[in-house]
């Protein structure tokens, strides 16, 4: 039986299969990854109010995107959800992203993106096993010996966009 990762990892293909016959592959990248992190952010309550779908997470978002290019793909999907959002939730529906586990939204997240705009963006991910590895080895062992109310921990790539 498919975990609810892997079935919306399937709806996702086909609704990119779907809007490839209609747009570039770079608007369906950005379509499908503001579709995602903006219900993801509604769903796990990162906006306040309930907002975060139909383009109003974004629009609370916006303020902190800094970067002039993460704002303009924002604006983009903006434009893009105006015109392909029916078509979109037509084979997507309505998921509810909330229960699902961070790991999984990252997976789907990076699942959307192209190598070659990955490169173009620096996006570049650990897997997650080297990620477990260097906890083990390193922030686990730290919290058991001072416990976590002593341990200050930065992630120097956090908050990037990526």
């Amino acid at each position: 039986m498919a975990t609810p990762g892997q079935a919306l990892r399937k709806r996702l293909q086909q609704c990119r299969e779907t809007l490839e016959c209609a747009l570039p592959q770079p608007q369906v990248e950005t379509l499908l990854t503001g579709w995602l992190l903006s219900r993801a952010w509604r769903d796990k309550g990162y906006c306040p109010g309930g907002a975060g779908f139909a383009g109003d997470g974004l629009t609370v978002m916006y303020p902190f995107l800094a970067e002039e290019d993460l704002a303009f793909l924002w604006e983009e999907w903006a434009g893009l959800w105006a015109r392909e959002g029916a078509r979109v939730k037509g084979v997507l529906g309505e998921p509810f992203l909330g229960g699902m586990a961070v790991e999984d939204i990252i997976a789907l997240y990076a699942c959307l993106q192209q190598p070659q705009r990955r490169q173009r963006l620096g996006a570049y991910y650990s897997p997650q096993e080297v990620v477990d590895f260097i906890l083990q080895h390193t922030l686990v062992p730290l919290l058991k010996e001072m416990g976590p109310e002593r341990v200050t921990f930065l992630d120097p790539a956090c908050g990037c966009g990526h």
